[in-house]
């Protein structure tokens, strides 16, 4: 009885100094934020996707310093969330360890890679409500991984944990991730909390994956020091764009006259332009001014009408027939000639009919016309891909028909350049 009464007097005594030691810790409130503002004009992405992993395993439920770490974990993801300016990135939401009663999973994704929101964020993190159970950082880092198998461009992790029992698999993972990305993929551990092991493991996480550093997240809750640590992880600050004094269009670093009038035409160097006398234009040579020219991309050396326009005016076909004639050859040799000697020039062969018939039939037999012209082009040496043919039949008059004079000039091949 007097054994009995000594173990439950020492249990007494453990439970007392369990308590006094737990007063000595007493509970703090956090420090106050006031977000500082990183405006979407001021700054462009540096990471195109980024993922949290957090830590919701049994120690994060501990004190550090007065602050349960979890609280402090997650205030640091708020406060992060309410300064980090929405610039067009995806991401991603995984926590590790869990309360029996969040899940019974190793690794949650809250959410995959989507396009942010400060908003969904937030939702990802509250639905986190309790921490518990071991700490399988190596199983989130690799369900990271194949998380981002195909995703292109830069890539941030942030990792919030205390880094107690996790052992030396999660930087074995950090390694692989390096090995497999390379520097597209920057680790950023954030320690919650003061143990020295933790401390190392984070410090150590941050060396293995090569790119990205370590972070305090008690020194980082200010609104200052959170507006610090967002700018280097996920921000660059927009360029100046260069400077136009004289507004000419030339930057100043490549303006040699910098200091020509309002509105004066310039040359690429900035300097004002010696213009020519103006008059009558004809850009393609053909002798029609482009006021008149309703073709105006002739190739040189190619006979116009009128119009401006490449016209085989003097062909002509046997009633309801599509053979070339040999006495209409030479004219025909002259388009090879213009077509070889402008090799980049691409034709549509257009054949055109007058109105007398029917107009299905003169659309079927005007077609037929394009195309023996189109061949015979051909068969003197120009590509096929440069070439193409189409019947306008009766469609588009240059002339009355009703004069014989006019249905003649209506009966023509036009070449047409296609771009």
């Amino acid at each position: 009885m007097r054994g009995s009464r000594h173990i439950y007097l020492l249990f007494l005594f453990i439970f007392g100094v369990t308590l006094a030691g737990c007063a000595g810790q007493p509970v703090r409130s956090l420090p106050p934020f006031e977000a500082t503002n990183l405006t979407t004009a001021g700054y462009e992405r540096r990471v195109d996707n980024f993922v949290i992993l957090f830590d919701a395993s049994s120690s994060m439920s501990w004190r550090s310093n007065g602050f349960v770490k979890f609280e402090t974990a997650k205030e640091f993801l708020k406060r992060l969330n309410v300064i980090l300016p929405e610039l067009g990135y995806q991401d991603a939401f995984i926590s590790f360890g869990h309360h029996k009663e969040i899940s019974k999973e190793h690794t949650v994704k809250h959410h995959g890679l989507k396009s942010y929101s400060t908003a969904e964020t937030l939702r990802s993190l509250d639905a986190v409500t309790r921490a518990g159970g071991t700490t399988p950082m190596a199983k989130a880092l690799n369900a990271n991984r194949g998380l981002l198998d195909n995703v292109p461009g830069k890539i941030a992790v942030l990792i919030l944990s205390d880094g107690l029992g996790m052992g030396p698999a999660p930087l074995e993972a950090a390694a692989r991730a390096r090995e497999k990305f390379g520097d597209r993929l920057c680790v950023y551990p954030i320690l919650v909390g003061d143990d020295p092991a933790g401390r190392e493991m984070m410090e150590s996480l941050a060396s293995a994956a090569g790119c990205g550093f370590f972070t305090q997240a008690e020194d980082t809750l200010g609104g200052p020091q959170m507006a610090d640590f967002v700018t280097r992880v996920f921000l660059s600050a927009r360029k100046a764009a260069p400077k136009d004094s004289d507004g000419d269009g030339v930057f100043d670093p490549l303006d040699r006259c910098p200091d020509t009038p309002r509105g004066a035409l310039v040359d690429k160097q900035g300097c004002p332009l010696m213009l020519k006398p103006t008059g009558p234009v004809d850009s393609d040579g053909d002798g029609i001014i482009d006021d008149n020219d309703y073709c105006p991309d002739t190739p040189k050396g190619a006979t116009v009408d009128d119009r401006g326009c490449w016209v085989l005016q003097g062909i002509e076909f046997e009633t309801n027939k599509a053979e070339i004639r040999p006495e209409f050859e030479p004219e025909l040799e002259a388009v090879v000639t213009v077509l070889k000697n402008n090799p980049a020039v691409r034709i549509q062969v257009q054949g055109h009919t007058d109105s007398v018939g029917n107009a299905d039939y003169n659309r079927q037999l005007s077609d037929k016309r394009a195309k023996a012209v189109m061949e015979y082009l051909i068969q003197e040496g120009i590509d096929r891909k440069r070439l193409s043919a189409m019947g306008m039949g009766e469609a588009r008059p240059i002339a009355s028909n009703d004069s014989a004079a006019g249905r003649e000039r209506n009966r023509r091949v036009e070449l047409k350049p296609m771009p």
